[in-house]
Formats: C-alpha cells, sequence, structure tokens
C-alpha cells in the first residue's frame, strides 16, 4: 500500500508554470522514505516539524522529480551507495555564496537588497551540483534575540517569485514563539541557478538557514564537504 502522500498514478507535477516529470518510488523506497522522513524531522521545534508534515506530499514529489532528473537511480534514504539517491538537511557545503562553497550559515544582513545565495556576479545564482537537487520550504534563523532577515527574494532558472516578506522571523510569530517562516515551496534540479537576495529592516549579522533536503547521490551526501559537479 503506497505510503501517506505518495499517488503512484501522478507523474508530473506543475510549480510556478515549470512542469516536473516524476519517478516512481518502488515499495522498498517508500518505506524507506516513511520510516526516516519521521526520523529525520525530529527537530527541536514543533512547529519546524509540523511544516515538514505539512508538505510531505509536495517533498515526496520533489523527491520523485529529483530521482527523475537523476535518471532514477535507487532512493536509498539516509544511507545511500555513491550511485544511489537519498536526502538530508539542506547544510552549508551544499550551497554557494558569491560563488564560494558555504562553511557556516552566519551572513551579514543590511538594509538594502543584497545576494545572499549566488554567484560571483551579482544577481546570478549559483548552479547546483549535477548530483544533486533541493527542496526549500523555508527559513529559520538561529539570531538570538532577535532575527535580522525581513524580506527574501528567490529565482530558480527563469523562474522569478514576487519578493516575500519574512518579518514574522522576528516575533517568532507562531505557538512556540520560534524564528521558523515557511515560504513557498520551491524544487532547484540538478545545474539549475538558484539565487536568494536579502534584506533587512536593520543591519546585522543572521544565522539564516534555508529549511528544506538536499536530494542527491550518495557521493555528494556523503561528503563532508560536497564536491560540486557541473
Amino acid at each position: 500500500m503506497p505510503i501517506a502522500g505518495y499517488d503512484p498514478n501522478r507523474k508530473e507535477v506543475m510549480l510556478y508554470q515549470t512542469r516536473y516529470k516524476l519517478a516512481d518510488l518502488d515499495e522498498t523506497e517508500q518505506e524507506i522514505f516513511d520510516t526516516q522522513f519521521a526520523t529525520l524531522i525530529n527537530s527541536n521545534s514543533a512547529v519546524e516539524r509540523e511544516l515538514y508534515e505539512d508538505r510531505r506530499q509536495t517533498i515526496i514529489n520533489g523527491i520523485r522529480a529529483i530521482k527523475h532528473d537523476q535518471e532514477n537511480p535507487a532512493f536509498r534514504g539516509l544511507n545511500p551507495a555513491d550511485s544511489e539517491l537519498g536526502f538530508g538537511f539542506i547544510r552549508p557545503t551544499h550551497v554557494k555564496v558569491s560563488g564560494s562553497q558555504l562553511t557556516v550559515w552566519g551572513t551579514s544582513v543590511t538594509t538594502s537588497w543584497a545576494d545572499w545565495l549566488g554567484s560571483a556576479s551579482s544577481g546570478v545564482g549559483y548552479a547546483i551540483s549535477a548530483n544533486a537537487g533541493l527542496i526549500h520550504v523555508g527559513f529559520k534563523s538561529l539570531t538570538s534575540p532577535q532575527p535580522f532577515l525581513s524580506e527574501v527574494n528567490i529565482k530558480i532558472g527563469r523562474t522569478q517569485l514576487v519578493p516575500i516578506c519574512v518579518r514574522s522571523l522576528q516575533i517568532g510569530d507562531n505557538k512556540n514563539q520560534v524564528a521558523v517562516y515557511p515560504t513557498p515551496t520551491v524544487y532547484a534540479l540538478k545545474r539549475e541557478e538558484f539565487l536568494v537576495r536579502i534584506r533587512g529592516d536593520v543591519a546585522g549579522t543572521d544565522y539564516i538557514i534555508p529549511m528544506g533536503f538536499t536530494v542527491g547521490l550518495g557521493r555528494f551526501l556523503k561528503s563532508e564537504t560536497a564536491t560540486f559537479v557541473t
């Protein structure tokens, strides 16, 4: 029996006028996701867990889209072989700032729009590794007592979203008053350009985390410092 949120009859999904073809998940892959997804999202914040649970179907479809994009390797969750597909939270080494991989999440937020995740060229996204894809669902800040992030602007390939207000990060506008804010889910496939621009109402150093999953081949995910393949 398919896991909750998995529709074997659905072969494609549309996000923001982009159609993504979906690979099938066999019974073993469904069982791996069902077991390991619950383990992976056992975060410190109930609000964060609820966000991931709420996006469960969209996350499954994202894994299927990336699986298709990677030419259908077997999905093996948290323990993939080098040529198998796995998943994990987005780590600093999975993204680039000014064309260089991050080692920590801390970044300077100013009152003017500026690139955060992107290439060395202003206003241009960095290319996702050929061995991976991203499923992005929101933002989290580790800055205490108050985050600085106010607005974000996301572009994936040719798809430009409208700027998103995330000021509620600053007031913990949820039942646990934690700095987590959901944004529309986006998929970024291999070699696709991914750009995130940010601004604040007050300048300062913020420890911003893009919430979501990196879905990629084991050789990419298992590395302490991921190797980007073009």
